[in-house]
Protein backbone atom coordinates (compact mmCIF):
# COMPACT_ATOMS: atom_id res chain seq x y z
CA UNK A 1 0.00 0.00 0.00
CA UNK A 2 2.59 2.46 0.85
CA UNK A 3 4.80 2.10 -2.39
CA UNK A 4 1.28 2.31 -4.51
CA UNK A 5 0.64 5.81 -2.13
CA UNK A 6 4.44 6.94 -2.96
CA UNK A 7 4.31 5.81 -6.64
CA UNK A 8 0.95 7.56 -7.29
CA UNK A 9 2.05 10.33 -5.04
CA UNK A 10 -0.78 10.06 -2.76
CA UNK A 11 1.53 11.73 0.37
CA UNK A 12 -0.87 12.00 2.83
CA UNK A 13 -2.12 8.77 2.39
CA UNK A 14 1.50 7.13 2.58
CA UNK A 15 2.79 9.36 5.79
CA UNK A 16 -0.14 7.68 7.10
CA UNK A 17 0.56 4.71 6.16
CA UNK A 18 3.67 4.89 7.14
CA UNK A 19 3.13 5.80 11.05
CA UNK A 20 1.07 3.09 11.15
CA UNK A 21 3.95 0.70 10.20
CA UNK A 22 6.04 2.13 13.14
CA UNK A 23 2.95 2.11 15.57
CA UNK A 24 2.86 -1.66 14.22
CA UNK A 25 6.23 -2.16 15.25
CA UNK A 26 8.00 -1.78 11.77
CA UNK A 27 10.66 0.34 13.26
CA UNK A 28 13.41 -1.03 10.86
CA UNK A 29 15.81 0.97 8.94
CA UNK A 30 13.50 0.24 5.94
CA UNK A 31 10.84 2.31 7.05
CA UNK A 32 12.87 5.10 8.36
CA UNK A 33 14.32 5.43 5.00
CA UNK A 34 11.30 5.55 3.81
CA UNK A 35 9.49 7.61 6.73
CA UNK A 36 12.82 10.49 5.68
CA UNK A 37 12.05 10.71 1.85
CA UNK A 38 8.49 11.09 2.63
CA UNK A 39 9.03 14.27 4.77
CA UNK A 40 11.56 15.36 2.22
CA UNK A 41 8.80 15.19 -0.56
CA UNK A 42 6.34 16.85 2.02
CA UNK A 43 8.62 20.19 2.80
CA UNK A 44 8.70 19.44 6.88
CA UNK A 45 12.25 19.96 7.11
CA UNK A 46 12.51 19.96 10.98
CA UNK A 47 9.99 16.49 11.30
CA UNK A 48 12.68 15.25 8.69
CA UNK A 49 15.39 16.32 10.59
CA UNK A 50 14.10 14.65 13.64
CA UNK A 51 13.32 11.40 11.96
CA UNK A 52 17.14 11.45 10.24
CA UNK A 53 18.31 11.25 13.64
CA UNK A 54 16.22 8.91 15.26
CA UNK A 55 16.88 6.63 11.56
CA UNK A 56 20.99 6.81 12.58
CA UNK A 57 20.38 5.50 15.82
CA UNK A 58 18.81 2.40 14.75
CA UNK A 59 22.21 0.73 14.01
CA UNK A 60 25.20 2.59 15.55
CA UNK A 61 27.24 0.34 13.72
CA UNK A 62 26.26 1.17 10.88
CA UNK A 63 27.92 3.78 8.31
CA UNK A 64 24.82 6.00 8.43
CA UNK A 65 25.13 7.50 4.86
CA UNK A 66 21.96 7.88 4.12
CA UNK A 67 20.90 9.07 7.17
CA UNK A 68 23.02 11.60 6.86
CA UNK A 69 22.19 12.83 3.31
CA UNK A 70 18.48 13.34 4.93
CA UNK A 71 19.80 15.05 7.80
CA UNK A 72 21.75 17.68 4.79
CA UNK A 73 18.34 17.96 3.02
CA UNK A 74 16.78 18.52 6.27
CA UNK A 75 19.57 21.89 7.33
CA UNK A 76 18.78 23.44 3.75
CA UNK A 77 15.88 24.62 4.71
CA UNK A 78 15.80 25.14 8.61
CA UNK A 79 19.87 26.10 8.48
CA UNK A 80 22.07 25.87 11.57
CA UNK A 81 21.98 26.91 15.31
CA UNK A 82 25.88 28.05 15.28
CA UNK A 83 28.36 27.77 13.12
CA UNK A 84 30.65 24.92 15.12
CA UNK A 85 27.10 22.89 14.48
CA UNK A 86 27.81 23.73 11.03
CA UNK A 87 31.29 22.92 11.21
CA UNK A 88 30.57 19.95 12.81
CA UNK A 89 27.96 18.46 10.26
CA UNK A 90 29.92 18.92 7.57
CA UNK A 91 32.95 16.99 9.01
CA UNK A 92 30.87 14.02 9.17
CA UNK A 93 29.23 14.84 5.80
CA UNK A 94 32.74 14.72 4.01
CA UNK A 95 33.66 11.62 6.38
CA UNK A 96 30.77 9.17 5.47
CA UNK A 97 30.09 10.28 1.46
CA UNK A 98 33.08 12.35 0.66
CA UNK A 99 31.53 12.18 -3.25
CA UNK A 100 29.37 15.00 -1.50
CA UNK A 101 32.17 17.57 -0.72
CA UNK A 102 31.18 20.32 -3.04
CA UNK A 103 27.58 19.90 -1.69
CA UNK A 104 29.21 20.29 1.66
CA UNK A 105 31.16 23.07 0.35
CA UNK A 106 27.78 24.86 -0.76
CA UNK A 107 26.36 24.61 2.60
CA UNK A 108 29.23 26.88 3.78
CA UNK A 109 28.86 29.42 1.50
CA UNK A 110 24.80 29.39 2.20
CA UNK A 111 24.77 28.90 5.92
CA UNK A 112 28.16 30.09 7.53
CA UNK A 113 27.61 33.29 9.63
CA UNK A 114 31.37 34.51 10.09
CA UNK A 115 32.38 34.90 6.63
CA UNK A 116 36.12 35.31 7.92
CA UNK A 117 36.44 31.66 8.69
CA UNK A 118 35.34 30.42 5.11
CA UNK A 119 38.79 29.70 3.61
CA UNK A 120 39.55 28.17 6.60
CA UNK A 121 37.14 25.81 6.92
CA UNK A 122 37.00 25.16 2.95
CA UNK A 123 40.84 23.90 3.84
CA UNK A 124 39.95 21.78 6.56
CA UNK A 125 37.07 20.01 4.65
CA UNK A 126 39.40 19.83 1.33
CA UNK A 127 41.90 18.20 3.86
CA UNK A 128 39.71 15.64 5.15
CA UNK A 129 40.16 13.76 2.09
CA UNK A 130 43.52 12.66 3.45
CA UNK A 131 42.58 11.84 7.12
CA UNK A 132 42.18 8.14 6.89
CA UNK A 133 43.73 5.73 3.85
CA UNK A 134 39.96 5.00 2.65
CA UNK A 135 39.98 3.29 -1.04
CA UNK A 136 36.23 3.74 -2.43
CA UNK A 137 34.32 4.90 -5.08
CA UNK A 138 33.03 7.75 -3.33
CA UNK A 139 36.56 9.10 -2.30
CA UNK A 140 37.58 8.79 -6.16
CA UNK A 141 34.64 10.90 -7.00
CA UNK A 142 35.58 13.30 -4.05
CA UNK A 143 38.90 13.71 -5.30
CA UNK A 144 37.44 14.10 -9.04
CA UNK A 145 35.20 16.77 -7.33
CA UNK A 146 38.13 18.79 -6.11
CA UNK A 147 39.56 18.23 -9.39
CA UNK A 148 42.76 16.07 -8.27
CA UNK A 149 42.54 14.13 -11.21
CA UNK A 150 45.49 12.14 -11.07
CA UNK A 151 45.15 11.10 -6.86
CA UNK A 152 41.27 9.76 -8.78
CA UNK A 153 43.09 7.63 -11.31
CA UNK A 154 46.07 5.94 -8.76
CA UNK A 155 43.31 5.14 -6.27
CA UNK A 156 40.79 3.76 -8.54
CA UNK A 157 43.46 1.82 -10.09
CA UNK A 158 43.97 0.31 -6.60
CA UNK A 159 40.31 -0.27 -6.36
CA UNK A 160 40.35 -2.34 -9.92
CA UNK A 161 43.19 -4.36 -8.71
CA UNK A 162 41.10 -5.90 -5.60
CA UNK A 163 37.69 -5.98 -7.56
CA UNK A 164 37.31 -5.98 -11.24
CA UNK A 165 33.04 -5.56 -10.87
CA UNK A 166 31.48 -3.59 -12.98
CA UNK A 167 31.35 -0.25 -10.83
CA UNK A 168 34.94 -0.13 -10.07
CA UNK A 169 35.65 -0.55 -13.92
CA UNK A 170 33.32 2.22 -14.45
CA UNK A 171 35.01 4.42 -11.59
CA UNK A 172 38.35 3.78 -13.49
CA UNK A 173 37.00 5.02 -16.82
CA UNK A 174 35.72 8.05 -15.62
CA UNK A 175 39.26 9.17 -13.72
CA UNK A 176 40.79 7.84 -17.09
CA UNK A 177 38.63 10.36 -19.12
CA UNK A 178 39.17 13.45 -16.66
CA UNK A 179 43.03 13.17 -17.22
CA UNK A 180 42.22 12.86 -21.05
CA UNK A 181 42.83 9.46 -21.32
CA UNK A 182 39.51 9.08 -23.64
CA UNK A 183 40.61 6.39 -25.61
CA UNK A 184 42.11 3.81 -22.61
CA UNK A 185 38.92 4.29 -21.38
CA UNK A 186 36.84 3.81 -24.16
CA UNK A 187 39.03 0.62 -25.12
CA UNK A 188 38.73 -0.38 -21.52
CA UNK A 189 34.94 -0.11 -21.53
CA UNK A 190 34.41 -1.43 -25.00
CA UNK A 191 36.09 -4.75 -23.68
CA UNK A 192 33.81 -4.79 -20.76
CA UNK A 193 30.50 -4.82 -22.90
CA UNK A 194 31.79 -7.95 -24.29
CA UNK A 195 31.22 -9.76 -20.94
CA UNK A 196 29.00 -7.87 -19.26
CA UNK A 197 26.23 -5.40 -20.73
CA UNK A 198 25.29 -3.34 -18.14
CA UNK A 199 23.12 -0.03 -17.38
CA UNK A 200 26.13 1.02 -15.99
CA UNK A 201 29.18 0.64 -18.35
CA UNK A 202 26.48 1.46 -21.72
CA UNK A 203 25.75 4.72 -20.22
CA UNK A 204 29.65 5.29 -19.51
CA UNK A 205 30.61 4.11 -22.79
CA UNK A 206 28.14 6.65 -23.98
CA UNK A 207 29.47 9.15 -22.48
CA UNK A 208 33.31 9.05 -23.54
CA UNK A 209 31.52 8.51 -27.49
CA UNK A 210 30.13 11.60 -27.22
CA UNK A 211 33.29 13.14 -25.20
CA UNK A 212 35.52 11.68 -28.14
CA UNK A 213 33.08 13.05 -30.53
CA UNK A 214 32.24 9.34 -32.04
CA UNK A 215 28.31 9.79 -32.47
CA UNK A 216 28.09 7.24 -35.09
CA UNK A 217 29.50 4.61 -32.52
CA UNK A 218 27.31 6.26 -29.87
CA UNK A 219 23.93 5.84 -31.51
CA UNK A 220 24.77 2.28 -32.78
CA UNK A 221 25.24 1.61 -29.02
CA UNK A 222 21.86 3.29 -28.27
CA UNK A 223 20.24 1.05 -30.68
CA UNK A 224 22.37 -1.73 -29.08
CA UNK A 225 20.55 -1.26 -25.41
CA UNK A 226 17.33 -0.51 -27.14
CA UNK A 227 16.99 -4.34 -28.62
CA UNK A 228 18.26 -5.60 -25.03
CA UNK A 229 15.38 -3.15 -23.47
CA UNK A 230 18.08 -1.41 -21.61
CA UNK A 231 16.85 2.02 -19.80
CA UNK A 232 19.59 4.12 -20.54
CA UNK A 233 17.68 7.68 -19.40
CA UNK A 234 16.73 10.48 -21.89
CA UNK A 235 20.11 12.45 -21.49
CA UNK A 236 22.04 9.84 -23.25
CA UNK A 237 19.55 9.27 -25.96
CA UNK A 238 19.32 13.12 -26.57
CA UNK A 239 22.48 13.23 -27.02
CA UNK A 240 23.24 10.46 -28.99
CA UNK A 241 20.14 11.90 -31.50
CA UNK A 242 21.53 15.70 -31.51
CA UNK A 243 24.80 14.07 -32.65
CA UNK A 244 23.56 12.24 -35.78
CA UNK A 245 21.34 15.44 -36.75
CA UNK A 246 18.07 13.33 -35.47
CA UNK A 247 16.27 16.28 -34.63
CA UNK A 248 12.76 15.08 -33.93
CA UNK A 249 13.74 12.36 -32.14
CA UNK A 250 16.49 14.61 -30.14
CA UNK A 251 13.48 17.16 -29.63
CA UNK A 252 11.01 13.53 -28.36
CA UNK A 253 13.40 12.88 -25.19
CA UNK A 254 12.18 16.24 -23.65
CA UNK A 255 8.98 14.79 -22.70
CA UNK A 256 10.88 11.46 -20.93
CA UNK A 257 12.80 14.29 -18.48
CA UNK A 258 12.18 12.84 -14.87
CA UNK A 259 10.26 15.96 -13.39
CA UNK A 260 7.89 15.73 -16.40
CA UNK A 261 6.52 12.39 -15.14
CA UNK A 262 5.93 13.54 -11.20
CA UNK A 263 3.74 16.16 -12.90
CA UNK A 264 2.25 14.11 -14.63
CA UNK A 265 0.77 12.28 -11.30
CA UNK A 266 0.25 15.07 -9.25
CA UNK A 267 -1.68 16.80 -12.27
CA UNK A 268 -3.28 13.97 -14.16
CA UNK A 269 -6.49 15.41 -14.76
CA UNK A 270 -4.69 18.86 -16.80
CA UNK A 271 -1.29 17.01 -17.86
CA UNK A 272 -1.61 16.88 -21.81
CA UNK A 273 0.23 15.59 -24.35
CA UNK A 274 -0.33 18.02 -27.37
CA UNK A 275 1.45 15.36 -29.49
CA UNK A 276 -1.46 13.32 -29.34
CA UNK A 277 -4.43 15.68 -28.55
CA UNK A 278 -5.58 18.56 -31.27
CA UNK A 279 -5.47 21.93 -29.79
CA UNK A 280 -9.64 22.99 -29.24
CA UNK A 281 -11.10 22.50 -26.32
CA UNK A 282 -8.45 24.27 -24.34
CA UNK A 283 -9.03 27.86 -23.97
CA UNK A 284 -6.30 28.67 -20.86
CA UNK A 285 -3.19 26.78 -21.77
CA UNK A 286 -0.23 27.16 -19.23
CA UNK A 287 3.46 25.49 -19.98
CA UNK A 288 6.14 25.39 -17.61
CA UNK A 289 9.69 26.31 -18.24
CA UNK A 290 12.26 23.89 -16.25
CA UNK A 291 15.98 25.22 -17.50
CA UNK A 292 18.17 28.07 -16.80
CA UNK A 293 17.63 31.13 -18.43
CA UNK A 294 20.46 30.02 -21.35
CA UNK A 295 18.96 27.16 -22.38
CA UNK A 296 15.41 29.56 -21.61
CA UNK A 297 16.88 31.85 -24.48
CA UNK A 298 16.87 29.41 -26.94
CA UNK A 299 13.63 27.41 -26.71
CA UNK A 300 12.26 30.87 -26.65
CA UNK A 301 13.08 30.28 -30.73
CA UNK A 302 9.72 27.94 -30.48
CA UNK A 303 7.45 30.72 -28.85
CA UNK A 304 5.87 32.06 -31.57
CA UNK A 305 5.59 28.95 -33.18
CA UNK A 306 3.28 28.08 -29.68
CA UNK A 307 1.25 30.82 -30.52
CA UNK A 308 0.15 30.09 -34.06
CA UNK A 309 -0.79 26.43 -32.95
CA UNK A 310 -2.74 27.79 -29.36
CA UNK A 311 -4.21 31.00 -31.78
CA UNK A 312 -6.98 32.64 -30.21
CA UNK A 313 -6.58 30.77 -26.83
CA UNK A 314 -5.32 32.24 -23.09
CA UNK A 315 -1.54 31.58 -23.00
CA UNK A 316 0.48 31.73 -19.92
CA UNK A 317 4.35 30.41 -19.58
CA UNK A 318 6.58 30.03 -16.40
CA UNK A 319 9.68 31.82 -17.16
CA UNK A 320 13.04 32.93 -15.03
CA UNK A 321 12.49 36.09 -13.35
CA UNK A 322 15.51 37.51 -15.15
CA UNK A 323 13.74 37.00 -18.36
CA UNK A 324 10.43 38.55 -17.46
CA UNK A 325 10.54 41.81 -19.20
CA UNK A 326 12.68 40.73 -22.23
CA UNK A 327 10.20 38.08 -23.12
CA UNK A 328 6.94 39.92 -22.28
CA UNK A 329 8.10 42.52 -24.20
CA UNK A 330 9.06 40.21 -27.39
CA UNK A 331 5.70 37.47 -27.15
CA UNK A 332 2.92 39.98 -26.66
CA UNK A 333 0.47 36.87 -26.82
CA UNK A 334 1.83 35.17 -23.71
CA UNK A 335 1.05 36.09 -19.75
CA UNK A 336 4.77 35.38 -18.66
CA UNK A 337 4.73 34.40 -14.85
CA UNK A 338 8.24 34.98 -13.29
CA UNK A 339 9.29 31.67 -11.07
CA UNK A 340 12.94 31.06 -9.21
CA UNK A 341 14.11 27.45 -9.92
CA UNK A 342 16.53 26.48 -7.36
CA UNK A 343 18.97 23.91 -7.56
CA UNK A 344 19.50 21.40 -5.24
CA UNK A 345 21.97 23.07 -2.55
CA UNK A 346 19.63 26.53 -2.72
CA UNK A 347 18.43 28.21 -0.30
CA UNK A 348 14.32 27.65 -0.55
CA UNK A 349 11.92 29.85 1.19
CA UNK A 350 9.03 27.01 2.00
CA UNK A 351 6.34 30.01 2.26
CA UNK A 352 6.64 30.21 -1.08
CA UNK A 353 5.82 26.29 -2.02
CA UNK A 354 3.01 25.87 0.89
CA UNK A 355 0.55 25.15 -2.26
CA UNK A 356 2.93 22.66 -3.82
CA UNK A 357 1.70 19.03 -3.54
CA UNK A 358 5.35 17.76 -3.52
CA UNK A 359 9.33 19.08 -3.04
CA UNK A 360 9.93 16.96 -6.00
CA UNK A 361 8.01 19.76 -8.49
CA UNK A 362 9.97 22.85 -6.36
CA UNK A 363 12.33 23.37 -9.77
CA UNK A 364 9.66 24.65 -11.70
CA UNK A 365 6.37 24.67 -9.82
CA UNK A 366 5.66 27.58 -7.20
CA UNK A 367 2.85 29.18 -5.13
CA UNK A 368 1.86 31.75 -8.29
CA UNK A 369 1.48 28.49 -10.42
CA UNK A 370 0.01 26.53 -8.54
CA UNK A 371 -2.60 29.65 -8.63
CA UNK A 372 -2.40 29.51 -12.70
CA UNK A 373 -2.74 25.91 -12.75
CA UNK A 374 -5.71 25.85 -10.39
CA UNK A 375 -6.96 28.49 -13.47
CA UNK A 376 -5.86 26.71 -16.73
CA UNK A 377 -7.43 24.01 -19.14
CA UNK A 378 -4.47 22.25 -19.56
CA UNK A 379 -0.78 22.05 -18.37
CA UNK A 380 2.65 21.05 -20.15
CA UNK A 381 6.04 21.62 -20.31
CA UNK A 382 7.47 24.20 -22.97
CA UNK A 383 9.91 20.87 -23.80
CA UNK A 384 7.11 19.19 -24.41
CA UNK A 385 6.32 21.16 -27.53
CA UNK A 386 9.91 20.66 -28.65
CA UNK A 387 9.14 17.73 -31.57
CA UNK A 388 5.76 19.35 -31.79
CA UNK A 389 6.47 22.47 -33.88
CA UNK A 390 9.77 21.51 -34.77
CA UNK A 391 10.75 17.99 -36.76
CA UNK A 392 14.01 18.98 -38.67
CA UNK A 393 16.16 21.78 -39.35
CA UNK A 394 14.45 23.16 -41.94
CA UNK A 395 11.90 24.09 -39.04
CA UNK A 396 14.89 26.60 -38.10
CA UNK A 397 14.22 30.13 -40.39
CA UNK A 398 16.56 32.05 -38.72
CA UNK A 399 14.05 34.33 -37.93
CA UNK A 400 14.63 37.16 -34.80
CA UNK A 401 12.57 36.45 -31.88
CA UNK A 402 14.27 38.16 -29.00
CA UNK A 403 12.97 41.83 -29.11
CA UNK A 404 14.52 44.84 -26.60
CA UNK A 405 12.24 47.92 -25.34
CA UNK A 406 13.40 50.52 -27.74
CA UNK A 407 13.04 52.73 -24.26
CA UNK A 408 15.31 50.35 -22.45
CA UNK A 409 17.85 50.27 -25.06
CA UNK A 410 17.83 54.39 -25.41
CA UNK A 411 18.74 54.13 -21.35
CA UNK A 412 21.46 51.62 -21.58
CA UNK A 413 23.19 53.74 -24.48
CA UNK A 414 23.25 56.92 -22.57
CA UNK A 415 24.68 55.10 -19.62
CA UNK A 416 27.48 53.48 -21.69
CA UNK A 417 28.31 56.61 -23.21
CA UNK A 418 29.10 58.45 -20.41
CA UNK A 419 31.32 55.89 -18.76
Amino acid sequence: MFNYQMKTRKLDGALDSCLKLLLLGYNSEDTFSKLCRLLNLLALPEELNSAAKVYKGLNVLSSNRNPIVQEMLSYQNTGFRSDEDLLTFIINLVNLKPNLIVAAKYLLHNFLSNKELLSEYLMIINNQLNFDNDIDTRKIQAYIAVERFEKAESTSLKLLNNSKSIPTLVQYSQSLSYNNKIATAVSLMEDSLETTFTKLNVQELLRLYVLSSNYEKSLALVHRAERRGLQIGDMHLRKAYFGNRLLYDAFYTFTQIKITEFTKIYYKDKYVDFSQKDFKGFDKVLLLAIFGPGDEIRFASIYNSICRKFAGKEIYMSCSPRLKNLLSYSFKNITFIGVPRPRSTDLINLNEYTKVPGSDLFQSINNDIVDVIENVDAICYVTDMLHVVRHGYEDFKGNQYLHCAPELKLTYKEKNSKR
